[in-house]
């Protein structure tokens, strides 16, 4: 027979185990626990963080140009033996005229005729066993071989032509530059004077000018920043092929013109877009147009039409408001027959919206647009308002002139000025007639009843 457990024991056992800890201990225990100390960092954990810092630091000196240890580098420059062999591995500076050859010597190659001179042997192409070493880099005493320097005049045209001169400026100046070369002086240094400087004195005293000069360098004088000779060159000579192109007169190519030209920084694509608008607006032939450029002062008279376009005093910023103003003036001028003035009060006003809208980026074809139709909107609006002003100013004494409120009504229309007198006799067309009118307080398209704003 199974004996029975002992509860009774059991629960008094349980009874005696001891009670939790209160909440408040516990968490002293936990605060005392957080507050140890954390554990040293070991050696290795040290030697990491320093080679982490020196790599960092490293980066650092070589990103501002240093050596990575902070030193600063040491500059190397090409010897002159490495700049010598650059120039030769190049190769000769222009391909050699008829009858010449480059050869390498010392540090630079040199020009000499292919028909050698009297008294040298060998052929020196190139391994000569004879008292050059084999490369002709050193001093050559084979002078009969090689010839000797030329100091001809073709060599000088075939470096002017490779510089891109034409053979026509070239061979008219063969006199001048053969004097040069007579004279001592080497090609590099007969070409700098022949391009560059106005005359050159020989050693005999005697004064020569440079052909170059007379056509293309006096262009440079006067200006604070000359132009390169090739600049000069291109320019007049592109200037005289819109004149092939075009048949202009000779005048746009006077001294005066060319000087004109460079100094305003006249292209030749650019002279070239003005000599073809002056063939166009010869072909239109629209007399609001002479008209509008003879009020503003631009031309005289209508044949002048064309310098208005080939005027080389005036430069590319200005003709463009030029070209802008005088198609504006133009537009109001096609709209006088419906009440627009055109007198020298409004061309002030012309002058100042025209300048507005070029600042604004419109080019001459896009003012001449926004002037068509803006023009027309001032001639349907001018007549109403100029017919309120006289009904509701009057009284007080102060009715405004046709000219005045064209003005007024330009400025709304072209510059977003709103017209505070077209807003007023509005209000008061409206509040007399109680809205009968029709108008509204909006852009100069308003609707019209009976004739009035």
């Amino acid at each position: 027979m199974a004996i029975a457990k002992d509860t009774a024991f059991a629960d008094k056992v349980a009874q005696t185990k001891p009670a939790p800890k209160p909440a408040k201990e516990t968490a002293f225990s936990e605060k005392v626990a957080q507050s140890k100390p954390a554990p040293l960092p070991t050696v290795a954990g040290i030697n990491a963080f320093i080679a982490t810092l020196q790599t960092k630091l490293a980066d650092t000196n070589v990103s501002l140009g240093l050596n990575a240890d902070g030193t600063t580098p040491k500059v190397t420059t090409t010897s002159r033996v490495d700049a010598a062999q650059a120039k030769k591995d190049a190769g000769p500076p222009y391909t050699a005229p008829a009858g010449f050859r480059w050869t390498w010597i010392g540090t630079d190659y040199k020009l000499y005729a292919n028909t050698p001179s009297a008294g040298g042997g060998g052929n020196n192409m190139g391994n000569n066993t004879g008292n050059n070493t084999g490369n002709n880099t050193g001093n050559n005493t084979d002078a009969g071989t090689l010839g000797t320097p030329t100091t001809s005049v073709d060599v000088l045209k075939a470096m002017l032509k490779g510089l891109g001169f034409t053979s026509t400026v070239i061979d008219t100046s063969a006199t001048y530059l053969n004097s040069l070369l007579k004279d001592g002086l080497d090609y590099d240094n007969a070409v700098q004077v022949f391009l560059n400087t106005k005359d050159y004195t020989l050693k005999n005293g005697t004064k020569i000018n440079s052909p170059f000069y007379e056509q293309y360098g006096f262009l440079n004088e006067g200006l604070t920043k000359p132009k390169t000779a090739s600049e000069l060159f291109n320019a007049v000579e592109g200037y005289k092929g819109l004149k092939t192109k075009y048949g202009f007169s000779d005048k746009y190519l006077s001294t005066d013109s060319l000087k004109n030209y460079v100094k305003n920084n006249i292209s030749v694509a650019e002279l070239d877009e003005r000599a073809n608008a002056a063939r166009l607006a010869a072909i239109n032939a629209d007399p609001a147009k002479a008209e509008a450029l003879i009020k503003l002062g631009y031309i005289a008279q209508a044949a002048d039409l064309q310098d208005f376009y080939m005027d080389a005093k005036v430069g590319k910023e200005q003709l463009e408001l030029n070209r802008n103003t005088g198609v504006f003036v133009a537009e109001a001028i096609r709209r006088a027959g419906s009440g627009l003035l055109v007198e020298n009060m409004q061309v002030a006003n012309y002058k100042k919206i025209a300048a507005s809208l070029t600042d604004k980026g419109y080019t001459e074809a896009q003012v001449a647009q926004l002037a068509s139709t803006g023009f027309q909107n001032v001639a349907e609006a001018l007549k109403p308002t100029v017919a309120l002003s006289g009904i509701y100013e009057r009284t007080a004494g102060d009715a405004a002139t046709t000219s005045t409120i064209q003005s007024e009504l330009q400025d709304e229309e072209f510059m977003n000025m709103a017209s505070a007198r077209r807003k007023k006799l509005a209000e008061q067309n409206i509040q007399a007639f109680k809205g009968a009118s029709g108008t509204t307080q909006g852009s100069l398209r308003s609707v019209n009843v009976g004739g009035l704003l």
